[in-house]
């Protein structure tokens, strides 16, 4: 588990090495690479997958609070990239592939996007989501402009439990993602998670 300057920055990666098919894989925000250990199990045999931790995130250095974080975070994910290879991106590490995919679509052979965190579509779907989180916003922005990194945690915290739990932006009964928030036994979700993987192998 190595940590090396990438694109000036010190991050921290893991590689889970068996079979021959590279991916790239990005975990979501308050994560960091480690979480991907399951899938890669699961995947092992089929694929050379690297994953490595965001600034601020596991092992890797800190964000310097000036620099756009996604635009470092495209960077350092570039950085990984020799040859054509498939990116899996989860919540913020979903738009950090996507970003990655149409700025450099040379390096990218296959995406796959998991709770991609799209706060512009989710306005479009359902304009009443963004009018109730805007308090919430304006709070973070807040925070984000003192450097009160703890008061971002508490607000970043409440705001995710809040949305889990349907109080600040409720779902229509017609969402077509409202499925998603069924919980499924770990064994079906293995069983999808491998078909997901047969799937973009094939393309």
């Amino acid at each position: 588990m190595p940590t090396d300057l990438r694109v000036g920055h010190t991050t921290h990666w893991m590689r889970f090495v068996t079979g021959q098919r590279l991916a790239l894989l990005l975990h979501c925000s308050l994560a960091h690479c480690g979480v991907w250990q399951g899938l890669a199990r699961e995947l092992a045999a089929d694929f050379q997958m690297t994953a490595f931790d965001l600034p601020g995130h596991g092992r890797s250095a800190d964000w310097d609070g000036i620099s756009d974080y996604q635009s470092l975070s495209t960077q350092i994910a570039g950085n990984f990239i020799t040859d054509p290879i498939d990116v899996i991106g989860h919540s913020f590490g979903a738009t950090v592939a996507l970003r990655l995919a149409v700025e450099q679509p040379e390096k990218v052979r296959s995406l796959t996007l998991i709770e991609p965190v799209f706060f512009a579509v989710a306005g479009q779907d359902v304009p009443a989501s963004l009018v109730a989180a805007q308090p919430y916003r304006d709070a973070l922005q807040a925070a984000l402009d003192k450097g009160d990194y703890r008061a971002q945690r508490a607000l970043l915290l409440r705001s995710g439990a809040m949305v889990r739990s349907g109080r600040l932006c409720p779902r229509p009964s017609n969402t077509p993602w409202r499925s998603a928030s069924i919980s499924l036994p770990q064994p079906r979700m293995r069983c999808i998670m491998t078909r997901l993987a047969c799937w973009y192998q094939a393309r």
